[in-house]
């Protein structure tokens, strides 16, 4: 709530309009009744119940927000991912916040609509990437030997895709001193796209913390700058393992465990990771810093059409 109401206080100094529960309550029906005086019944029915569950969403950020894209991207994340709404209902629901947003710039309350960008049609592409089941991450996990220094790297590898979301290039690039411990726990530092730097960060969960360490324990003595994750091969023993290793190896392991088939691919357990999340309840906030920004809505609803979330 702190970090909305400084987004708020940020918005208003720059000039957004800011829409309290009380001024939406007001406009609503003078929208519904004058705006939309030619329309039927019916459809003004519609919009008023998409309003007034825009006002509940409003009254959850404490009576207001600012009128800016960014505010809406976040109620379509809720309408989308903490409602679980389907794409229908979540077109229908923002149809309706357009028509309204036009009506508040025509009428001078708005000097933009804040709403023009918004998209929820989704059609995945025939074979596009497809997460992994229960029962197929179990399979996975069941052909990595772990007896090995090269097992023991490979399973950090695919923990760190599953269960904290990491990419390949996240994987690539991550050094021995990137994983920081802070006093909300563990996490490592990555490259957010279209950054020169590791900015961003990730957290890393218990789960992924165990597996790592296994693999470090195997490794010899490494220093801060040192890739966290080495190659084994004859031509580059000791030096990083690049993106294209790691592909090879997880392409290997999907094909040992009889997973492989049009649009399962490593990319396919990162994609598993939102999945876990979604299914385990984790918040809207949470989820945004592991996703970090790489196409959350669409990928919900991918997940959604895919028939695997459990609540949607």
């Amino acid at each position: 709530m702190q970090e909305f109401i400084a987004t708020t206080a940020r918005a208003s100094r720059q000039g957004a309009q800011v829409l309290t529960v009380g001024e939406l309550q007001h406009r609503q029906q003078v929208f519904l009744t004058e705006y939309l005086r030619d329309k039927a019944k019916a459809t003004k029915g519609t919009y008023d119940r998409c309003l007034n569950e825009f006002g509940r969403w409003l009254d959850e950020q404490g009576g207001y927000c600012p009128m800016t894209p960014a505010a809406m991207d976040d109620y379509q994340d809720y309408l989308t991912v903490e409602r679980a709404l389907s794409v229908r209902t979540v077109a229908t629901y923002l149809t309706a916040l357009r028509q309204f947003s036009k009506y508040l710039v025509e009428t001078g309350f708005l000097t933009e609509n804040p709403t023009v960008h918004l998209k929820t049609v989704y059609k995945p592409a025939a074979h596009t990437t497809q997460a992994l089941s229960e029962p197929e991450i179990l399979s996975l996990l069941s052909v990595v030997d772990m007896a090995t220094r090269m097992g023991k790297r490979d399973m950090a590898i695919i923990y760190g895709m599953l269960y904290a979301g990491l990419t390949e290039t996240d994987i690539e690039r991550a050094n021995v001193a990137d994983m920081e411990r802070t006093l909300m726990g563990t996490q490592i530092r990555v490259q957010g796209k279209g950054s020169p730097k590791k900015s961003e960060t990730v957290p890393l969960d218990d789960l992924v913390l165990r597996k790592f360490a296994k693999y470090l324990e195997t490794r010899p003595a490494h220093g801060p700058e040192d890739p966290l994750f080495l190659s084994q091969s004859h031509r580059s023993k000791g030096g990083r393992l690049d993106a294209r290793s790691i592909r090879r190896r997880i392409t290997t392991y999907l094909s040992k465990a009889g997973l492989r088939r049009p649009g399962v691919t490593t990319q396919s357990l990162t994609l598993t990771a939102l999945l876990l999340w979604l299914n385990d309840g984790m918040s809207m906030a949470d989820i945004k810093l592991r996703v970090r920004g790489r196409g959350l809505k669409a990928k919900v609803a991918h997940l959604r059409a895919s028939g695997l979330l459990l609540h949607g």
